[in-house]
């Protein structure tokens, strides 16, 4: 049975749904919010015009600021590449990056992240058998003046940490380092997790009004005891603010 031919008009009208419907799979495909890992590596890996990074960890938990959102990070690899970045899912359902809370950071070579209480080692060439993670918090005020000007830091007591990590992926270390279920604020310093004293040790105070001040924003050091099956072991530092450490 044959069909019957169309008509010029028809034969446009077929034409431009078929075109209709080729520019919304290319758009869902390009613009529509991702709902997957892999949906927000696409979208990161256009962003940085690199090829698509493959999700190797993905952490989603509830946003501790927001009872009505979730925040997902994610570590991804492409080539020699690690990239980790925040989402956060909206009331709406819809997934977005977060790009306020923690910054789309891609290196060849090993960097840190802060997510939720955990400091994650990311990029690691060699798989070692265990890893320690190891940072000083000092408490530490600069005063502002009304003309603006700021005097030198004032340094008050000072707390060692040190934390074991786990494997969470090839090339991934976890470090949990603050509980965020353990409220500490109304402790003495010595009874504060890491995570409080990040915030509250590194201040940004007015002479004219001392009870109003800011957070300073202080490079962390962080030294990495790496130690190998064979024995060996060796050390690695990176940094990270006091602000994403205090940020859980």
């Amino acid at each position: 049975m044959r069909l019957p031919k169309l008509s010029r008009g028809a034969k446009a009208l077929r034409n431009g749904l078929i075109a209709l419907a080729l520019g919304l799979l290319l758009f869902a495909q390009w613009q529509f919010p991702p709902f997957t890992a892999r949906g927000m590596c696409r979208e990161v890996g256009r962003e940085l015009l690199m090829t698509t990074p493959k999700p190797v960890f993905t952490r989603i938990q509830n946003s501790t600021w927001a009872a009505d959102r979730q925040d997902a990070f994610v570590v991804a690899r492409s080539g020699d590449s690690w990239v980790s970045f925040q989402y956060e899912r909206t009331p709406m359902g819809l997934w977005q990056r977060n790009i306020g809370h923690m910054p789309l950071q891609v290196s060849q070579a090993p960097h840190v992240s802060v997510y939720g209480g955990t400091i994650y080692l990311i990029g690691l060439p060699e798989e070692p058998a265990a890893v320690d993670c190891a940072f000083t918090l000092t408490d530490t005020v600069i005063w502002r003046d009304e003309d603006g000007s700021r005097s030198e830091p004032e340094f008050g007591p000072s707390r060692d940490f040190t934390f074991s990590g786990y494997s969470v992926a090839d090339g991934v270390w976890a470090f949990d380092y603050h509980d965020p279920a353990l409220a500490s604020w109304a402790e003495p310093d010595e009874g504060k997790q890491a995570g409080d004293l990040a915030m509250s040790w590194y201040r940004l105070l007015n002479r004219q009004d001392p009870n109003g001040y800011g957070t300073l924003h202080v490079q962390i050091p962080l030294t990495f005891t790496l130690s190998f099956a064979d024995g060996q072991t060796s050390q690695l530092t990176l940094a990270v603010e006091n602000y994403q450490l205090g940020y859980v």
